[in-house]
């Protein structure tokens, strides 16, 4: 968490990738709820091509609702025994 200059609450989510900004990253279900019930605080920023070397990378900025701005796809489910 991190603050606007006016004192609201900043909720922000950093992906760090080595991958370009085309390939795709993982999001946790938590994570996608967490910026739908805050989404007029919620800031995701997906840094992308990042070089360990120098600690480079170039980044993007994602506001909001990830269900808005985002496509999303279920890779995983939780399986138990009936």
């Amino acid at each position: 968490m991190s603050f606007e200059l006016d004192g609201r609450k900043k909720h922000i989510e950093v992906k760090t990738t080595r991958s370009s900004i085309i390939r795709s990253f993982y999001l946790s279900k938590n994570e996608i709820e967490f910026s739908v019930d805050y989404s007029d605080s919620f800031y995701l920023y997906r840094l992308f091509d990042f070089s360990s070397i120098d600690s480079t990378c170039k980044y993007y900025k994602v506001e909001g609702n990830l269900k808005n701005s985002l496509t999303l796809t279920a890779t995983q489910y939780n399986a138990l025994p009936k």
